[in-house]
């Protein structure tokens, strides 16, 4: 089983679907560029991150994490219209809140509890940008 699954829902939405395994530094490496491979060949994209299942990653991925997001601010901005997250557990989503209070995210962002309510948003906005 991968880490997570990347799939486009449609050709301006890429959906992050994460797993319940906790990779090692090289599977999570290895999403990372397949996850910037993606959006490097996309435009006007909407990022879905679904962590229904997910399991709470070590502090040495997540700063993989903020670190590709670092060094690829500027590809973001210019590709990622928005980033949906799909958090079921409340407190969870309160701290995901909290962290982008501290540290401002490159493009606007939703948090939900599932992801019908993600897909919701997106189209709202899709529909609002007359991206399809």
């Amino acid at each position: 089983m991968d880490f997570a699954l990347l799939n486009y829902l449609d050709k301006n939405t890429l959906h992050v679907k994460i797993s319940p395994i906790l990779p090692t530094t090289e599977e999570f490496n290895n999403y990372l560029e397949k996850l910037t491979s993606l959006v490097k060949n996309s435009e006007d994209l909407y990022l879905l991150v679904d962590t229904t299942y997910a399991s709470y990653l070590p502090s040495e991925l997540r700063k993989l994490q903020a670190d590709w997001i670092t060094d690829n601010k500027e590809l973001i901005k210019k590709v990622i219209i928005m980033t949906v997250h799909v958090i079921p557990d409340a407190i969870q989503r309160s701290i995901f809140n909290a962290i982008f209070l501290i540290q401002k995210p490159v493009v606007p962002y939703k948090v939900v509890p599932d992801i019908k309510t993600a897909i919701e948003i997106m189209d709202i906005s899709k529909s609002s940008k007359k991206v399809a």
